[in-house]
This record gives structure tokens, C-alpha cells and sequence, in this order.
């Protein structure tokens, strides 16, 4: 699809080109007007820079979600964890107990 808009921004440039060619010689009295020229030469190179910023999102966006469906294609399920029962250690066993030994 970025393909497709970045298409869509060259021709928008070229025509523009065409246009400002055109019309600097229809809105002329027999000369160039340059205005009307400019004018339609700076209307397409935004335009086109306003769509190739928008290819480039596109062709990003794109990227991500190949990126994130073959995270998603990857991630198996694994086993479920096992349960532990009770882990809790017998403290009465250590009464009397200093760090030098037992007493």
C-alpha cells in the first residue's frame, strides 16, 4: 500500500510540474507568468511530500504488523506451571540457631 502512495506522490509531482508549465502560458498575456507557475509547482511538491510522509507511515505500520504477527506465530503456549503445595519451611527446627553454629 506505501508502494501504491508513493506512486500517487510521483505522479502528483509530475503533474504539477505539467500544470504550472500550462497555466504560467494560459493566464499569461502572450508571456510566462511565473506566479500561477510557482504557485502550482509549490501546491504538488506538498501535496507529495504530504503523501510520501504518509507512504513512509504506511510502510512502517506494514513492518510492525509482520513483525507482530510472526511474534504472535511464534509464541506456542507451553506447559502450565506446576503447582507447588505447601513450601513453607518448618521454623521450630531452627530455635536456638546463631550464626556461629547451633548452641
Amino acid at each position: 500500500m506505501g508502494k501504491v502512495v508513493r506512486l500517487v506522490a510521483t505522479v502528483a509531482v509530475i503533474t504539477a510540474l505539467w500544470f504550472g508549465i500550462l497555466f504560467g502560458y494560459r493566464y499569461g498575456d502572450g508571456s510566462f507568468d511565473w506566479l500561477v507557475a510557482f504557485l502550482w509547482w509549490v501546491g504538488g511538491i506538498a501535496a507529495s511530500l504530504l503523501l510520501l510522509a504518509f507512504s513512509t507511515a504506511i510502510d512502517c505500520l506494514e513492518s510492525i504488523s509482520v513483525r507482530l504477527a510472526r511474534l504472535e506465530r511464534s509464541l506456542v503456549p507451553g506447559p502450565p506451571p506446576p503447582v507447588s503445595g505447601n513450601t513453607r519451611a518448618k521454623l521450630d527446627q531452627l530455635d536456638g540457631y546463631t550464626m556461629g553454629g547451633p548452641q
